[in-house]
């Protein structure tokens, strides 16, 4: 299944555990990105997130996968692996930059990020650097076995737009 995270979380998690709902698909996987921003503001931090969607759903959490992308990047997206951790893949990039010199941070800094893709060449998306604030976790060195640059989303930059496609759902319902 794929859905944003925050439609998921206010129509589908809230909703069941309000009725006292639970589902068994034991076998679910489910997709998801989009919307943090919005569950935030909620105080619902991730790990509580993955938690309650399983438990609603009747599947195990490692079957609940956020990942990270831009719309105008199509195609590309840096998947969570088992450990929590957001992956680049072979066709893209990702530069954590620092928020002063904007130069490329070492394992264990935060920035802002950048993400590049070799994908799209009618038009320039190559190269966004985004208005979120991300953690390079590692290259080549984590748990989960897979190689390369590996990263964590932390939030968007201060007084930033809100511009995720679940967000911009939020924002239409609530007004905010």
């Amino acid at each position: 299944m794929y859905g944003f995270t925050y439609i998921i979380w206010s129509k589908f998690v809230k909703v069941l555990e309000d009725q006292n709902i639970r589902l068994s698909l034991p076998n679910m996987k489910l997709l998801h990105s989009g919307g943090w921003k919005r569950l935030t503001l909620e105080k619902v931090e991730k790990e509580e997130f993955i938690k309650r969607t399983a438990k609603v759903f009747g599947t195990n959490s490692q079957n609940i996968i956020d990942f990270y992308g831009m719309v105008e990047q199509v195609g590309v997206v840096f998947v969570d692996c088992e450990y929590g951790y957001k992956h680049v893949p072979d066709f893209a990039e990702i530069i954590i930059r620092d928020f002063n010199s904007l130069n490329e941070v070492e394992p264990g800094g935060y920035g802002i990020i950048e993400v590049m893709s070799i994908l799209g060449s009618s038009y320039p998306s190559q190269a966004i650097l985004t208005e979120d604030i991300g953690e390079l976790a590692g290259i080549d060195d984590c748990k989960c076995g897979r190689k390369g640059k590996y990263f964590k989303f932390k939030s968007r930059i201060e007084k930033s737009e809100i511009r995720g496609c679940g967000d911009t759902f939020a924002e239409r319902e609530y007004g905010k």
